[in-house]
C-alpha cells in the first residue's frame, strides 16, 4: 500500500499484513513470559534479602543500560538488518533467562548474580527496543503505522496484566526457577515468527554509510534537534517520563498512605492504570488515520496531568480508581501519539537513531526520575510528590501546545518537499 492510499477502516486493520500478524503473535507470547520473569524475579530477590534496597538495586541494574547505551544502539539500528538483529537480541534474551533458570533451579542463585543478569538483559534491551520500534513500519507501511503502534501498546498492556497474574499462580506450582525456564521457552515463538517474516514495505532502508559511530550519532542528534516535529515530542517525553515510571513505582506507598489500603488496593490501582492504558490504545487503534496527532498528544498530556493531580487529593478508593483510569488513558495516548508522529515523519535513514532517542526519553530517564521522586516523597510526603509530578506534566503539556505552530510549519515544509518528490500530501494533516 502506498502513502497515497486511504487506510482501511477497523481497529484490527494492521492484521491484513501477514508479517505483522506473525510478529504480533510471537511478541504477545514472549512479552507475557517477560512479565512472568519480572514479577518472579522481584519476589525471588525479596525472599533472598528481605530488602527493598536490594529490589531497587536490581531494578536500577536492569534499567540503567538504556540510559547509557540507548543513543548508540540507534546507530546500529540504522546499519543492521532489523529482522536479523531482532533474532539476535531475542536469542540473547533467551540465553539470559536460561542462565537465571539454571542458577535458580540448582539452588545456588545469589542476588549479585540476579543483578548481573538483569544488567545483561538491560544491555540487550537497550539495542532491542529501538530496533523493534523501527521495524514496525517495515511490516505495515506508514499509513497503517498508527494503528499498528496502538495495537502494540494494547498487546503490551495485555501482557502486563496476564504475566503478573500468571506468575502469582506459577510460583506456587513450579517454583521461581521453572518460571524463568518457561520465559526462556517463550522466546522460541518470537524467533520462529521472525524467521518466517519475508519482505519489507515502505519504511525499509538501504544499508547506511559506514561512517564512524560517533559521527553517525552526532548526525542523528543534529537531525532530531533541527526538525521541530521530531524535537518537540522528544522534549515532551523527556519531561513527562521522568515522573510517569516513578509514579507507578510509588503506587504501593500511595495505596497505603493515601487510601489506607493493602495489597488488594494496590492491585486495583495498578489494574485501573492498565485498563485506562488499554482503553487509550483501543481509541488510537480505532482512529481512521493519524490526522491531528499533535493536538491529540497535547490533550492527552493535559488529561494525564490533571488526573494525577486529582488523584493526589483523593482519599476515597471509589474516586481514585476512575482517576487512574483517566491517567492511564492519557499516558498511553501521549506516548503512542508521540511514537506515531515521530515515525510517520522521520526520514528512513534516520529512523533507528531517532527511535533510540524515543526509547531513551521514554524509558532511559526513568531511573533518574525514580531517585528524585522517591527523595521528594520522603521529604514532603507522597501526596505532595504526586501533586508536583502532575503539575510538572501540565507545565510540559502547556509548553508543547504552545509550540504546535512551529511543528505545523516544520511539517508543512516537509510535506512540500515530499509532494515535490511525488510523495505523501497527507503529512501536513498530522499536526
Amino acid at each position: 500500500m502506498s502513502d497515497n492510499d486511504v487506510p482501511a477502516e477497523g481497529i484490527l486493520r494492521s492484521f491484513r499484513h501477514r508479517d505483522y500478524r506473525l510478529f504480533y503473535s510471537g511478541q504477545i507470547v514472549s512479552l507475557t513470559g517477560n512479565w512472568i520473569q519480572t514479577t518472579v524475579q522481584g519476589w525471588l530477590v525479596y525472599s533472598l534479602t528481605l530488602s527493598s534496597a536490594a529490589l531497587g538495586a536490581v531494578g536500577f541494574a536492569a534499567m540503567a543500560p538504556t540510559l547509557l547505551l540507548g543513543a548508540f544502539a540507534g546507530v546500529y539500528a540504522d546499519r543492521w538488518d532489523r529482522r536479523r538483529a531482532l533474532i539476535g537480541t531475542q536469542a540473547l534474551a533467551m540465553l539470559q533467562a536460561s542462565l537465571l533458570a539454571a542458577l535458580t533451579v540448582s539452588g545456588v542463585v545469589q542476588v549479585w548474580q540476579i543483578a548481573l543478569l538483569a544488567c545483561f538483559a538491560g544491555c540487550v534491551g537497550a539495542f532491542d527496543m529501538p530496533i523493534r520500534q523501527s521495524f514496525v513500519v517495515e511490516l505495515v507501511g506508514r499509513r497503517d503505522l498508527s494503528n499498528a503502534l496502538a495495537l502494540n501498546s494494547m498487546m503490551f498492556n495485555m501482557a502486563r496484566i496476564a504475566g503478573p497474574a500468571a506468575a502469582g499462580v506459577l510460583i506456587g506450582l513450579m517454583g521461581p526457577g521453572w518460571c524463568f525456564a518457561l520465559n526462556a521457552a517463550t522466546y522460541t515463538f518470537v524467533i520462529a515468527a521472525l524467521w518466517r517474516i519475508s519482505g519489507k514495505r515502505d519504511g525499509a532502508r538501504d544499508a547506511a554509510p559506514r561512517e564512524p559511530v560517533m559521527e553517525s550519532l552526532k548526525a542523528g542528534l543534529r537531525y532530531a534537534w533541527k526538525h521541530h516535529h521530531i524535537r518537540n515530542p522528544l522534549i515532551l517525553l523527556a519531561c513527562v517520563s521522568t515522573v510517569v515510571m516513578p509514579f507507578m513505582t510509588l503506587m504501593p506507598v500511595a495505596a497505603a498512605e493515601l487510601l489506607g489500603g493493602g495489597p488488594g488496593t494496590l492491585g486495583l490501582l495498578l489494574s485501573c492504570v492498565g485498563a485506562g492504558a488499554f482503553a487509550g490504545g483501543l481509541h488510537l487503534a480505532g482512529r481512521g488515520s493519524p490526522r491531528r496527532m499533535g493536538a491529540l498528544i497535547g490533550s492527552a498530556s493535559v488529561l494525564y496531568g490533571a488526573a494525577v493531580i486529582a488523584f493526589s487529593f483523593s482519599r476515597v478508593p471509589a474516586a481514585s480508581f476512575p482517576l487512574l483510569v483517566a491517567a492511564g488513558a492519557g499516558m498511553m495516548r501521549q506516548s503512542v501519539g508521540c511514537n506515531t508522529l515521530i515515525q510517520s515523519l522521520v526520514a528512513d535513514n534516520m529512523r533507528g537513531r531517532v527511535m533510540s532517542l524515543y526509547v531513551l526519553t521514554f524509558v532511559g530517564l526513568a531511573p533518574l526520575g525514580s531517585l528524585f521522586l522517591g527523595w521528594l516523597a520522603e521529604h514532603i510526603g507522597i501526596a505532595g510528590a504526586v501533586r508536583l509530578a502532575g503539575f510538572w506534566v501540565l507545565l510540559s503539556a502547556a509548553w508543547f501546545i504552545s509550540r504546535l505552530w512551529e511543528m505545523k510549519e516544520s511539517v508543512r515544509r516537509l510535506s512540500a518537499e515530499t509532494e515535490a518528490a511525488g510523495g505523501a500530501a497527507w503529512l501536513k494533516e498530522l499536526i
